[in-house]
């Protein structure tokens, strides 16, 4: 998505999705910073652009998992960043 849903973890076990369309990994390092988060779980494709400078920061002084939804995913933009990973199984 082009904005961040903060969900807790009850609403992740239930399933709660929220998105916007379209990724930019922007938004997401901008929220993280501005919150002071320092460990976060990013659902995406992975098509989320290469993150640089300050964005980059953000996402490597994180403990960061990654879970890859979608048939066509892209694990390449956020591996030098990334402490955990999983491909999630969507059943199609």
């Amino acid at each position: 998505s082009t904005k961040v849903a903060d969900v807790s973890l009850a609403e992740l076990k239930a399933g709660k999705c929220s998105s916007s369309g379209g990724t930019d990994i922007g938004c997401i390092a901008d929220h993280m910073a501005r919150n002071r988060v320092k460990r976060a779980l990013i659902i995406t494709d992975g098509w989320v652009g290469t993150p640089r400078g300050e964005h980059f920061k953000t996402l490597a002084q994180s403990t960061l998992a990654v879970a890859y939804l979608g048939n066509s995913f892209n694990n390449s933009d956020l591996m030098p960043v990334t402490n955990h990973s999983a491909i999630l199984n969507t059943g199609a």
